[in-house]
């Protein structure tokens, strides 16, 4: 939805992302496509990798879901993303499941932005 000429949702603006995209709508479409398919698995390979006591797989986990919101300019999520990847490296599991949790919630916030984004955007092809 727009609001005085700016893209946003609840709880994000997407106007930044538009335009580092050049305002390439379908592009970023992609990008929340991508999002929305990969976001899962790489939390749960997080989960498996703490269950396991892996650091390594969690932090590579962590690295390439960063990769996947940065897009999206939420800022939160990528600071607790770098959290997680700084409690790998200093093998602080113990300090995970915390961040973790707020991860998923802010992973969530995330989706239903993008949903929201994508059901009041008007169709490819006529934007």
């Amino acid at each position: 939805m727009r609001e005085n000429g700016l893209l946003k949702t609840a709880s994000y603006r997407f106007d930044g992302a538009l335009r580092r995209l050049g305002g390439d709508e379908e592009l970023f479409q992609e990008l929340a496509g991508f999002f929305m398919e990969d976001a899962p698995g790489l939390l749960r390979t997080m989960h498996s990798g703490l269950a396991a006591g892996n650091a390594l797989t969690v932090q590579r986990a962590a690295h390439s879901l960063r990769g996947l919101i940065a897009n999206f300019d939420a800022e939160q999520a990528i600071s607790t993303t770098l959290a997680i990847e700084h409690f790998c490296s200093q093998d602080q599991l113990q300090s995970i499941p915390t961040a973790l949790s707020r991860l998923e919630v802010e992973i969530e916030s995330l989706r239903e932005s993008l949903h929201d984004y994508t059901m009041h955007s008007p169709p490819l092809g006529r934007r």
